[in-house]
């Protein structure tokens, strides 16, 4: 597994971009996933690339962390070859899933799941169906 991008929990996309922006990183990506119920905007510096994920919806899933803890990093995704493959084998190393894979929109639709580890935190998996559909700034 390679990392793909680490996921930061805001409160709000266009209250942070432009200090992420004087940090010296490109934006991309943006749009809205309503069925997740947040707002994500990818940027880029050299081969680092973060995932801004602010809540769309008061019950979106970000919400609840962002109360707790305020803007804070929450989860790194990995790509991995087969999505299923990978669930299984991390589910028998003592993940929970979290959510079953499905279609990511800001990822080209790429499918996505989410897992949970007791003492790694929360990871996010995506299989990419070509070199192109990562693409995200």
């Amino acid at each position: 597994m390679r990392i793909h991008h680490v996921g930061v929990a805001v409160a709000a996309i266009d209250e942070v971009l432009d200090d992420y922006v004087a940090l010296g990183y490109t934006v991309g990506t943006r749009v809205v996933d309503d069925e997740r119920r947040v707002e994500i905007a990818f940027v880029r510096n050299g081969d680092y690339v973060i995932e801004l994920v602010a809540p769309a919806a008061a019950d979106s899933p970000v919400d609840g962390l962002l109360k707790k803890v305020g803007p804070s990093p929450y989860h790194l995704c990995y790509v991995v070859d087969d999505i299923a493959v990978a669930v299984r084998e991390l589910r028998s190393a003592g993940y929970v899933r979290i959510t079953a894979p499905s279609p990511a929109p800001a990822i080209g639709y790429a499918a996505v799941a989410f897992l949970h580890h007791r003492r790694v935190g929360l990871i996010e998996l995506v299989e990419l169906a070509g070199p192109d559909q990562g693409v995200v700034v």
